[in-house]
């Protein structure tokens, strides 16, 4: 879009915002922005300090969605949340799900209402550091998942499961600074939410082999053990493409990914009945793992 400049006095010059832009991110009349000089390039955002609003959500008689709910008003940025329900178990899940948010707590109780609050400010550069943290966690639940399989060791699988709470706070945590001051930590925003998205997806694939494993007491075999390695390995492929991106790695990643599709189907068609879920599990953490590629290049290039 094109703006004039308007000139009021000697050496005052404006520029008008748009409306839609201004709504977008709750901005009125006072608020400050932080204008940032890149070359001949202005960048214009809203104030990191600044409250992204208050949110008022009513979660009466929507039990199985209170989680999703609330979890999309912390990843889209809201810094305050007034909670409306009617039950006890509606308060239960309400303090559950808020455990998962950083640096939000629970100010206010009442018998029909709560208020959840950001008590601590959001860094950027926190970004990196926590979206790490998520591919370390996922790798380990990865790791110790295969042996803990292989070795049928049931109460470590089951206590596994649970690493993927840890997955998914970064996530969110991630998406939030995405959603708000994005355009700061990362050169482009969309690619990066999407392997935000697909780290979170993988660790619910591992989390659901432990479940299986754990519950069912289900061991593996060599061949799905094997198998199970080879999907870890290219997990830690896709990190270090992360970490040190090159086209040559990228092109490196593809051709491991076309044989794994291979081993799957004939391992797929063999494999014993009880083992099958662990192995559809697996495919499925596979092609996500995989389908960050494109998002990789669109960020990294």
């Amino acid at each position: 879009m094109l703006r004039k400049i308007i000139r009021l006095g000697k050496e005052t010059y404006v520029v008008s915002l748009p409306s839609a832009w201004m709504k977008q991110h709750r901005l009125k009349k006072g608020d400050e922005l932080e204008v940032e000089e890149t070359g001949p390039k202005l960048l214009i955002s809203p104030k990191s300090e600044a409250k992204q609003g208050k949110a008022v959500a009513d979660v009466s008689g929507i039990r199985p969605i209170i989680k999703r709910l609330l979890g999309a008003l912390y990843k889209s940025g809201y810094d305050e949340f007034e909670v409306r329900f009617e039950s006890r178990e509606e308060l239960s899940s309400i303090k559950e799900v808020m455990g998962e948010f950083v640096g939000f707590e629970l100010i206010e109780e009442g018998k029909s209402h709560a208020i959840i609050k950001n008590v601590s400010h959001i860094i950027p550069d926190e970004f990196d550091s926590m979206q790490r943290k998520m591919m370390f966690v996922i790798s380990t639940m990865a790791e110790e998942c295969l042996d803990a399989a292989a070795a049928k060791d049931w109460k470590k699988l089951q206590l596994l499961a649970g690493m993927d709470a840890d997955v998914n706070r970064y996530a969110d945590f991630c998406r939030r600074i995405l959603n708000t001051v994005g355009h700061r930590v990362v050169k482009r925003v969309p690619p990066s939410y999407y392997i935000v998205e697909q780290l979170e997806r993988i660790g619910d694939s591992y989390r659901e082999i432990c479940a299986y494993c754990g519950n069912s007491r289900i061991g593996i075999g060599t061949d799905v053990a094997a198998a199970f390695g080879k999907v870890n390995s290219f997990f830690r492929q896709f990190q270090k493409a992360y970490a040190r991106f090159d086209v040559k790695g990228i092109a490196e990643f593809a051709r491991t990914h076309y044989e794994l599709v291979k081993d799957s189907e004939n391992l797929l068609q063999q494999a014993d009945r009880k083992e099958l879920p662990v192995l559809v599990w697996l495919k499925i953490a596979e092609l996500d793992i995989f389908d960050m590629n494109g998002a990789l290049m669109a960020e990294k290039l």
